[in-house]
């Protein structure tokens, strides 16, 4: 992973984030022949690297967490993405060209991803910042081979890292604050019949007990009694939940109250930004898994692709200066009587105007944007307004007296 770019070159894609959702996104854009470039500023692959086995994910009957990361990087770069480390800072936009901000230096895209992922939910109780107090148990547990460790929560993620643990340490305390697991059934099955995984229930952590920066154990209320013990222990292994990792997105995009980033059009994932597109686990979403973002991966490209068709056509009509005749058609309904107009007005008039011919067949958006119901129609546009239409039958005595009428 290079760990520079060149400054300020134009990327038709920038993706913030290197988990299944990015790095999906890199693979398909770079394969579609787009300029693309990813940057993340952790390691790549995101949270799909803090489980230490997969099992769900087609076409593996089970599959390495950092090996399955590997394998997309391998295949984006391939194709030509080029995957940066990089902790972005700060995001602007000037005339629908976006400028990301990072910590090695300023990146340009004609669109951006946010594929960023979530973080972990922290319990925010005194001694958190002690040493082995972890949000990671495949990364860090290996570290405590044979002592005794906490892991605190009750969902899917707890369980799986204190069944993890169990080959590791001697044995492990799950700390639940209710009187029964929220985790998957054959989660918990397998955990009770783990003998040396216990449960503590009804409690909460009210402190990390620590000596010399280290953690020593941790001070428990039960919610029940309201009585308060300590108990020895190496680690604590903290899974309550994950946040989104939106905070530097505040004011340049719309969040929902919990922070995720709002979706305004299900169908390609595009935000409250024109150009700006979320894709994994960081959008309001129902199922966050390893396929689902890797499936948002792979429609937002085709969503910029057209975006960025759009803006191509868009950017000729509201750029130039000489009238623009638009000639709107649909391959499926295909006339050349069209474009022989065309020709003959651009022979007749030259380089005092400028012609566009527009397939709307794949290109619903723009046809909404210029309320364009019927094919053939031709537009003439002067400084991006538009200043006439014909529809149907399209006389060319009529045209040229209308583009004509804008010369003088």
């Amino acid at each position: 992973m290079k760990i520079g770019d060149e400054p300020l070159s134009l990327h038709d894609v920038i993706i913030i984030g290197g988990g299944p959702a990015g790095l999906t996104a890199a693979i398909y854009g770079s394969r579609a022949g787009l300029s693309t470039l990813l940057m993340e500023k952790g390691a790549i692959g995101g949270l799909m690297r803090w489980t230490d086995k997969i099992e769900n994910y087609p076409g593996f009957l089970e599959v390495d967490p950092a090996e399955l990361a590997e394998i997309m990087l391998k295949q984006a770069e391939r194709f030509g993405a080029r995957v940066i480390k990089a902790e972005v800072r700060g995001l602007e936009e000037e005339d629908g060209v976006f400028r990301v901000i990072t910590d090695v230096g300023e990146f340009k895209g004609r669109s951006l991803i946010i594929a960023v992922g979530l973080a972990p939910r922290k319990l925010n109780r005194k001694g958190e910042e002690l040493s082995g107090v972890s949000y990671c148990a495949v990364c860090d547990g290996p570290l405590y081979e044979g002592m005794d460790v906490f892991v605190i929560g009750s969902g899917d993620a707890a369980i799986t890292d204190a069944l993890f643990l169990s080959r590791i340490a001697r044995e492990v305390s799950v700390v639940v604050k209710k009187p029964k697991l929220d985790a998957k059934k054959y989660l918990q099955e397998s955990a009770f019949s783990t003998d040396n995984i216990k449960f503590i229930w009804n409690s909460v952590v009210e402190e990390i007990l620590g000596e010399d920066g280290v953690v020593v154990g941790i001070k428990l209320r039960n919610l029940e009694t309201n009585d308060v013990q300590e108990l020895k222990g190496s680690a604590v292994f903290i899974k309550i939940g994950f946040i989104p990792n939106t905070e530097f997105l505040k004011g340049f995009i719309e969040l929902t109250d919990e922070g995720f980033i709002r979706v305004y059009d299900e169908s390609t994932l595009m935000t409250s930004r024109d150009g700006v597109f979320v894709a994994g686990d960081v959008r309001e979403k129902i199922q966050r898994q390893i396929v689902t973002a890797a499936g948002d991966g792979c429609t937002v490209i085709e969503s910029i692709m057209r975006y960025l068709d759009e803006r191509k056509y868009m950017d000729a009509i509201s750029r130039e200066e000489k009238p623009v005749v638009a000639s709107f058609w649909s391959s499926s309904t295909p006339t050349s009587r069209q474009k022989m107009l065309l020709d003959n007005l651009s022979k007749e008039l030259g380089e005092r105007i400028k012609t566009i011919e527009v397939d709307l067949r794949a290109r619903k958006k723009i046809a909404e944007r210029f309320k364009i119901s019927s094919t053939p129609t031709i537009i003439i546009f002067k400084n991006g307004k538009e200043q006439g239409r014909i529809s149907a039958r399209i006389n060319y005595d009529e045209l040229l007296k209308k583009v004509g009428a804008l010369l003088r």
